[in-house]
């Protein structure tokens, strides 16, 4: 089952997801492991096939929750213009990383899809652990900033 999941890995790197998508069911039907639903999910929405996607992203969930299959389930939920179930899967996967900002700009998708649709705002989520926000650095006069930088060959650094 491995090396079915490797080759998978790797054609799915070359961007040959077709082969990848072979490989990745080739390792469910050797013994089907949450790792290779959720891989396969990732070629199936590489391909725009999104409700296989959305089911395979559901069977590992079922196996094993893990951010990438929530996120591969809201991918593809959203895809389809499931927005609520969009919203959901990226509700879970911000359980598992309350500090992602792009999950954020996900969950503000769907707020902003399902507001279109029903005209009401949905509840916001608030993650468990959410830290509040930093305070805002205070406003100096723009002739006092002092800008120095190292320039090599291949790189600048700014300070």
């Amino acid at each position: 089952m491995t090396e079915h999941v490797n080759a998978g890995n790797a054609a799915f790197v070359d961007g040959d997801y077709e082969a990848s998508l072979q490989h990745y069911s080739a390792a469910i039907a050797a013994g089907g492991s949450a790792d290779a639903y959720s891989k396969r999910a990732a070629a199936q929405l590489q391909l725009a096939c999104y409700a296989e996607a959305a089911a395979d992203a559901t069977a590992s969930l079922k196996l094993q929750p893990t951010l990438k299959a929530h996120w591969r389930a809201g991918q593809a939920c959203f895809a389809l213009q499931q927005f609520e179930a969009a919203r959901a899967a990226f509700a879970d996967a911000a359980k598992l990383e309350p500090s992602s900002r792009e999950l954020k700009r996900w969950l503000r998708k769907c707020d902003a899809e399902v507001e279109s649709a029903t005209g009401a705002a949905p509840s916001p989520v608030v993650p468990p652990a959410a830290a509040p926000a930093p305070p805002l650095a205070p406003v100096t006069d723009s002739s006092k900033i002092r800008h120095e930088w190292y320039q090599s060959s291949t790189h600048m650094v700014p300070t």
